[in-house]
């Protein structure tokens, strides 16, 4: 919903915390906009690089009739 909307935030990049993500839901993730996914149990570090990345890999905006 955060990507389709019309909220300045709408490119946000977003971490997906899960627990046992299954392939099929890490799809789903991606498929949804989520830059990158973070499986529990993690460390304060583990969250800060991903942030990291999210912040810093630039990815381009892409955006479809199903897909963002």
């Amino acid at each position: 919903m955060l990507r389709r909307s019309d909220l300045a935030a709408r490119k946000t990049p977003v971490v997906m915390l899960a627990e046992q993500p299954t392939a099929t839901e890490i799809k789903a993730a991606r498929d949804a906009g989520v830059y990158e996914v973070l499986r529990k149990p993690f460390t304060i570090r583990d969250l800060i690089l991903r942030f990291d990345a999210a912040l810093n890999d630039k990815r381009d905006w892409i955006e479809g009739i199903a897909y963002i």
